[in-house]
This record gives structure tokens, C-alpha cells and sequence, in this order.
């Protein structure tokens, strides 16, 4: 039987790719490739992203993406690709940014049920003008092995990483540590079981706690005997369906010490995302993302705690209607909001309007 996502468009394809390329074990007979790229207009109800809210703003958006694998030998392939993706104001030049990344992975295969992997990467984030606090490169790399066991599937992973932020050369930092996996998938149903470990040195030093003003506020002072020093550690379990529809959650803990004032929280993750198929060939996408939070220094955030994501509450929506095999239209929404009082009454919506291009072979 024929699998329900063999439709037309670029979308259907991606989600094939990202499939295959996350299935330990997988070769490729021939080298394949995938070009995808997608631009339109969005309305930003709070362009700044302030807590109390910000000017709403008309914003160009555009993404790009590069992927290929190439077979070498016998049981080895290269894998890489190149994702950007950047955003341009009407008013808010300031808030104008880019993102791009770049990863690459040599595999060899040992048998049919093994694979050794080296795995390295690059991203960056730069705002156009002024320099922003979160604006980072981070560079990283690791040695890897699968292992697949009929439907039993095992991994693990050295890491290392180096950021390098553009505006507070003291947040730079090496992390080094390592991931773990077991995954078990029978049919359309696929589960995993994950933990990570992260230790990263700052170039800065720490700061401390060295008293209290009138009004019990702290007074801190730098501790030039030692770096900053945080250790990260983070478990998850994750579960996927690929059947009439694509189905995919993650619930996850998450617990970074630090021996500096501002870098200790807690955090838990909710995901959850959702695609499927409608009349005339519309493709929904539904996704939500609930987290909570808590610092051990609530009144002293550090810059480096969130710089991957914004930190709130946030639902999406996309819907997408394919034209042909490489043409399609879309509309997408997102809100991002921060339900707890002490985080103040944050909220954002973003909507807009697209086009997309794409092809595979």
C-alpha cells in the first residue's frame, strides 16, 4: 500500500528526508539531494519582544535549505547541509537578524547493524545593527556510534562545543560532554529514551553574592579566583508516529548548576507537533510548546540561559497547498506567551503569508 504522504509539493518531501536522515542504519545506493526555500510577509504584534509589549511591525521573511548524501566505499555516506533564514523590519531595523547553520557527518558503516559517525557543525546568529547580547557563532563537534538491534536501537555521543558571543566576549565558552540513547520502533510507532551532559567553561570569571543593600537586594562582586563554570544536564522521552498522519511529542527535564550568580535553572518541556492531510490537498501542521522555567536567581537571568529559543509558552499553526511537484502557498500563525505572573503578562503573534519552492532528488 502506498504511503499516504507521496503527495505533490515540497513540504511532503522534506518530511521524508528528515525521516530518512534520522534512521540509524539507512544507506543511500545513490547520492540524493533537497533544495528548499520559502519567503513571504508576517505581521509581528510585539517586533521588539518586550515584556510589556512592543510595537507591532510588517516583517520579510525568507528560509533556505541545502541538504545531500553522498555513498563512499562500501557502507559509508556524507550527509551535510546549510539552513538560513532571516528577517527584515519596515520599522524595527534593529530587530532585522540571521540565522544560518551548517552540519556535516562522515558514517561508515560495521555491518549491517552498526555505524561509526563523526559529526560536526556550525551556527550563527548576527543582528544587522546594533549588535545584540544573544548574537553568537557556536562550533561544535563529536564522534558517534549507532547500533540497531532489530527494532531496538542504541546510540551515544561525544560533544564539544565553542561559542563565541559578538557583543560580551566573558559569556565565550567549551562545553564538553556526551548523549545517550535507546530507541525502540515497531510499524509506525517509534519511542526514545535520551540523556545529555554538558559541562561549559566560560572565558569570564564568576560572580558572587557578597552582601545585601538597604532595600535586601544582593550586591554582587566578581570573583577573579575562578571562571564561570556551569554543568547541564537533561533527560527526554520521545515519541513519533508516522501512520495516516505524522505525530511527534517530547517531554523533558532539564537542571544547569553553576557556581556563578544567574546561571542555575530549572526548566521542564511539553512538545508536541501534528501533520496531516486535508480535502483539496491542504497539508495542517499544528505544534505547542509548554515550559516552565525557574532560576535559582530569579532577579539575575543570565544573557546565555535561553539563546537558542524565547523561553515562553507558544502555539503554531501552518497550513500549506501545494501547486505542483515543486510550487506551493502557505499561511502560518504563532503566539508565544508567558502565563506566570512573575514573568510578567509577555505576548506575541505573528501571522503571515508564503510562498515555497522545492525539490529533491
Amino acid at each position: 500500500m502506498a504511503s499516504p504522504w507521496r503527495f505533490s509539493g515540497w513540504f511532503g518531501r522534506a518530511v521524508a528526508v528528515w525521516a530518512l536522515a534520522g534512521t540509524p542504519g539507512h544507506s543511500w545506493a545513490v547520492g540524493t539531494s533537497s533544495v528548499r526555500l520559502e519567503t513571504g510577509a508576517d505581521y509581528d504584534s510585539n517586533a521588539t519582544r518586550e515584556e510589556a509589549g512592543g510595537p507591532a511591525d510588517a516583517v520579510w521573511r525568507g528560509v533556505a535549505e541545502l541538504r545531500g548524501a553522498v555513498p563512499f566505499g562500501r557502507g559509508g555516506r556524507v550527509t551535510g547541509g546549510w539552513h538560513g533564514g532571516g528577517k527584515l523590519h519596515v520599522d524595527a531595523t534593529g530587530e532585522d537578524v540571521l540565522h544560518q547553520k551548517a552540519d556535516a557527518s562522515v558514517q561508515q558503516g560495521l555491518g549491517s547493524a552498526m555505524a561509526l559517525r563523526l559529526d560536526a557543525g556550525v551556527r550563527d546568529r548576527t543582528t544587522r545593527a546594533p549588535v545584540q547580547s544573544l548574537d553568537h557563532t557556536r562550533l561544535s563537534a563529536g564522534p558517534g556510534l549507532d547500533v540497531r538491534l532489530g527494532e531496538l536501537r542504541l546510540g551515544a555521543r561525544g560533544l564539544y562545543d565553542r561559542t563565541i558571543f559578538k557583543d560580551d566576549r566573558d559569556l565565550d565558552a567549551d562545553a564538553y560532554g556526551g548523549h545517550a540513547l535507546i530507541g525502540y520502533g515497531t510499524g509506525p510507532w517509534s519511542t526514545s529514551l535520551s540523556g545529555t551532559f554538558l559541562r561549559r567553561d566560560f572565558d569570564g570569571i564568576a560572580q558572587v553574592v557578597i552582601g545585601h543593600d538597604p532595600a535586601g537586594l544582593p550586591i554582587l562582586a566578581d570573583d577573579a579566583s575562578r571562571r564561570r563554570r556551569d554543568r547541564h544536564l537533561r533527560a527526554a522521552l520521545e515519541g513519533q508516529y508516522g501512520g495516516d498522519f505524522l505525530l511527534s511529542g517530547e517531554a523533558a527535564w532539564e537542571r544547569t548548576d553553576s557556581n556563578s550568580v544567574g546561571g542555575g535553572l530549572r526548566r521542564g518541556v511539553l512538545r508536541l507537533q501534528a501533520t496531516t492531510t486535508l480535502p483539496a490537498q491542504l497539508v495542517l501542521t499544528a505544534g505547542a510548546t509548554l515550559q516552565h522555567i525557574a532560576y535559582d536567581d530569579a532577579q539575575h537571568v543570565s544573557e546565555t540561559a535561553l539563546i537558542e529559543d524565547e523561553g515562553r509558552q507558544a502555539v503554531s499553526l501552518r497550513l500549506e497547498r501545494p501547486l505542483d511537484d515543486t510550487w506551493s502557498v502557505l499561511v502560518h500563525g504563532g503566539l508565544w506567551f508567558s502565563p506566570e505572573a512573575s514573568r510578567g503578562q509577555y505576548a506575541r503573534t505573528v501571522a503571515g503569508l508564503a510562498v515555497g519552492y522545492g525539490f529533491d532528488r
